[in-house]
């Protein structure tokens, strides 16, 4: 059993409407971990809408926050990210898990890529490459829904 209570922040619907920036859950056995990640996201404009400590409650608080990003730690005691991540996946095959993990070997790396993992961020990791990532990933979604929508209205 995770030694960390979930938390989850509810958003109000004042913010979805002003929203500028994305709503990201935050998964981390480490505690300091979650509170340094989610802090520098809240810095840059993003709501943190939920804090998890093992891959149970973070597939759990998922379904609650339908959050745009989760980060998401590979290796954690019990439930471990790997858990969280084909859980979620099963889910919802269209939501953005982005893994961070310290683990180097193309073993964790294949078995990511094969649950659909969206991107890996290896620790250390610098956050501006997290933005980018994340705005990266979006954006193509974005480009795909449009591209859905222009082959839907050219079949009609």
């Amino acid at each position: 059993m995770s030694k960390h209570s979930p938390e989850i922040n509810y958003v109000t619907k004042e913010e979805l409407q002003s929203k500028s920036r994305f709503n990201v859950m935050v998964v981390d056995d480490d505690l300091n971990t979650v509170d340094v990640f989610s802090e520098y996201l809240e810095l840059t404009d993003h709501k943190v809408v939920g804090k998890a400590f093992d891959g149970k409650q973070a597939f759990e608080m998922f379904k609650q926050v339908r959050p745009d990003f989760v980060f998401l730690d590979i290796m954690m005691p019990e439930y471990d990210g790997f858990y969280a991540l084909e859980k979620i996946k099963q889910y919802d095959r269209t939501a953005f898990v982005i893994a961070v993990t310290a683990d180097l070997s193309n073993e964790t790396e294949d078995k990511l890529h094969r649950l659909y993992v969206d991107s890996i961020v290896y620790k250390p990791f610098d956050m501006d490459n997290i933005l980018s990532i994340m705005e990266s990933l979006y954006k193509k979604k974005s480009l795909q829904y449009v591209a859905n929508e222009v082959a839907g209205a050219v079949e009609n």
